[in-house]
């Protein structure tokens, strides 16, 4: 029988944290299907064992979130390694696969965008990569689209007792003080999203009617156990937990490491609550922009839009100019976008099926909007963010 590959898997998994336990999974579910004579063996602190005592290395290969010690001691031994940590010191010295923060930021602005809204705001940690990328992308909409932002950062300290939860609250407090409503506010964590969504409604700002929210990570028990519930960004941890994998089964047969982190797309945008509303002043147009939302699936005109807001499509036309929105037709096709791209990154499904899904009836068609709005194609985009 031959000799099981031994792979410490660096990964904490104490605490009921998805992100965590999906990346496990998604490393568990590669061994099990393409490398049956993996041994993964759970170790937090696995540099000890590399080579214990001078001795031949405990591990075959390391992957997890790779601290310099670690890969100090694999380097030693010549032993391969895989980083999934954004925050790791060495994350662009070693083979990293890491998650597309920057893209997540783009869809969490396009979302609160897509719901009418005029002023964002931004929330996240100090000294973490995965906020910086976040708030790239989410600069990138703001200024693409001519719309303020206003950015805040707070520490990883900030719960770890009452002291400081007290100044976390005393400086979020003064954010909220500086905004003008409505505005939406896109979160890098769920926990953001949370903590400030009970501080608004603690003021009696009212939840999204004033501020709509978004996180990242889709931590289902903060989403879910919130109220109202928390729109989020489900960040593909499982997809990038079998691309680290993959890449290490490459390494241990020989084959070059990259020479830049692997970025794994998000996965998809999980509409909840907290972004359900359509701020516009105009009732009408209000209705009107949630008409297309819940229907830019299907392949809606103009004059659709109007009869299911029981109006006339001169009338409407007029309002939408009022409310200073784009023409109907823009807003059909931008929310058809935004569906695309959700669609695209989120399934494998066939270009044709995907354009059928988002209302652009033929892939041709979808094709044209594409390289019109994005300057690339449906099957590039895809190709990019699921490399």
């Amino acid at each position: 029988m031959a000799k099981p590959i031994r792979i410490a898997l660096n990964i904490d998994l104490q605490w009921p944290i998805k992100r965590h336990h999906e990346v496990y999974a998604g490393i568990q579910d590669y061994a099990r299907q393409h490398a049956p004579d993996w041994a993964l063996i759970p170790d937090l602190f696995p540099a000890q064992w590399i080579a214990p005592r001078g001795k031949m290395p405990a591990y075959d290969a390391v992957i997890g979130r790779i601290a310099p010690t670690v890969a100090k001691a694999a380097r030693k031994q010549a032993i391969p390694i895989v980083n999934v940590w954004s925050n790791s010191p060495i994350r662009n010295e070693v083979p990293s696969v890491l998650t597309d923060y920057v893209e997540a930021g783009r869809m969490a602005g396009e979302h609160l965008v897509s719901r009418g809204l005029r002023r964002l705001a931004g929330v996240g940690y100090r000294r973490d990569v995965a906020t910086t990328m976040y708030f790239q992308g989410l600069k990138e909409v703001a200024r693409s689209r001519g719309i303020p932002l206003s950015l805040h950062l707070a520490n990883f300290t900030d719960s770890d007792n009452e002291n400081n939860w007290h100044r976390y609250t005393n400086n979020a407090n003064a954010w909220i003080n500086g905004w003008q409503l409505p505005v939406g506010v896109a979160s890098s964590y769920d926990d953001h999203s949370r903590y400030l969504a009970m501080m608004c409604l603690r003021r009696g700002i009212q939840i999204p009617e004033q501020i709509a929210f978004i996180g990242a990570n889709d931590e289902f028990l903060q989403c879910e156990g919130s109220e109202p519930t928390l729109s989020s960004i489900d960040m593909g941890k499982y997809r990038q937990g079998f691309l680290a994998a993959e890449l290490l089964d490459k390494l241990l047969k020989g084959e070059p490491a990259p020479t830049e982190p692997i970025m794994a797309p998000p996965a998809e945008l999980v509409a909840r609550a907290s972004t359900d509303v359509y701020q516009v002043a105009d009732r009408t147009v209000a209705r009107a922009m949630r008409f297309i939302a819940e229907n830019c699936g299907r392949k809606i005109r103009i004059a659709d839009v109007a009869a299911g807001v029981d109006c006339s499509l001169q009338k409407l036309e007029r309002l939408f100019r009022q409310s200073g929105r784009r023409p109907i037709n823009e807003e059909i096709v931008a929310l058809r976008i935004e569906l695309t791209k959700r669609l695209l990154i989120g399934s494998n499904d066939a270009i044709e099926d995907v354009a059928a899904k988002a209302g652009f009836g033929t892939a041709q068609h979808m094709r044209h909007v594409f390289r019109h709005q994005l300057k690339t194609t449906p099957t590039a985009f895809r190709e990019k963010y699921q490399k």
